[in-house]
């Protein structure tokens, strides 16, 4: 049963989604909140409590288009609704106009990084200054992890004699990698 759910969702989202085509969304600066035919809504919160005299050169400029009919901004809640021709032009267009004219087209570039991700790269770079603080400036966190899988491989090789698995020199490959990766 979970599986003709699975298909019949794949099915209605694909047809969804071939209806307005790829829309650009950022989150948390660009997003775009909903699209009919003739009609799209963003949501951007940089226009939140903008002056109204950049709030008022965005709506000229959109009004620009003969393609656009309508033009709604809302600087209370950044919202913006644009009602627009559909034979002449595609949301995807609209949409990167207003990248453009927003200054955030490089921001569609930039690789976004999940809370988790932040949050272990903070835990990581705390640990880093720790053990650098700790050992006197002789070893950061990537070296000493290197030393000690080195270590580890030596002494799986050497003093167990166990050369028949690979974990001896693999621990001995993951100290060369981690050492490479702390050089560039």
């Amino acid at each position: 049963m979970h599986m003709l759910v699975g298909l019949l969702l794949t099915r209605f989202l694909k047809h969804a989604h071939s209806k307005s085509g790829f829309l650009p969304h950022i989150r948390g600066k660009f997003e775009v909140i909903h699209t009919l035919p003739g009609r799209i809504r963003f949501r951007i919160p940089m226009l939140e409590g903008q002056d109204p005299e950049v709030i008022d050169s965005v709506e000229k400029e959109l009004k620009r288009l003969p393609e656009i009919n309508r033009v709604v901004l809302n600087p209370i809640s950044g919202s913006l609704v644009l009602d627009y021709n559909d034979e002449e032009i595609k949301a995807s267009i609209i949409c990167g106009i207003l990248l453009k004219l927003l200054g955030l087209e490089d921001d569609l570039d930039d690789q976004p990084q999940s809370l988790a991700q932040k949050e272990l790269n903070l835990i990581g770079t705390s640990l880093n200054r720790q053990v650098y603080n700790s050992s006197a400036g002789i070893f950061d966190l990537t070296s000493a992890l290197a030393l000690t899988i080195f270590a580890s491989g030596l002494y799986k090789i050497i003093v167990q004699r166990d050369r028949n698995t690979p974990s001896g020199f693999s621990l001995l490959w993951w100290a060369y990698v981690i050492f490479q990766r702390g050089n560039k």
